[in-house]
């Protein structure tokens, strides 16, 4: 059966990532307690450098259905709570903004942080 899923990843997926269809992908598979990863494409088309299991992708907002379903979950069974701040629980997170910042306010998007690529002077 693992075999037959791999080949039918393989066969739907290695065709979209073509020299004429730039870009990457990774896929991983997970039957019962196996898991397998595939990677095709390119991570960076300027130099050629291939997709690999340790790629990192943006994936921009098809994150945070995902974050808030762990949030939610960690909520509900009392693991965090929503006005805690965040260095509770990454306390390497100690600057003198993001110590004030709460759990919340990163779920919802409300704590006034920035990512690098929000600001081209933060990028540098």
């Amino acid at each position: 059966m693992i075999a037959q899923m791999r080949d039918i990843v393989a066969a739907e997926l290695a065709p979209t990532a073509t020299l004429e269809h730039p870009g990457g992908l990774a896929a991983a598979l997970y039957a019962g307690r196996h898991v397998e990863f595939f990677n095709y494409g390119f991570a960076d088309d300027a130099t050629k450098q291939p997709v690999t299991p340790d790629t990192l992708f943006n994936l921009a907002s098809l994150r945070k259905p995902f974050e808030a379903a762990l949030v939610a979950l960690g909520t509900l069974r009392g693991e965090l709570r929503l006005d805690d701040p965040v260095p509770k629980y990454l306390p390497e997170l100690d600057g003198d903004y993001i110590r004030h910042v709460t759990i919340g306010e990163l779920a919802t998007h409300t704590s006034g942080l920035l990512l690098p690529t929000d600001s081209p002077a933060l990028a540098k």
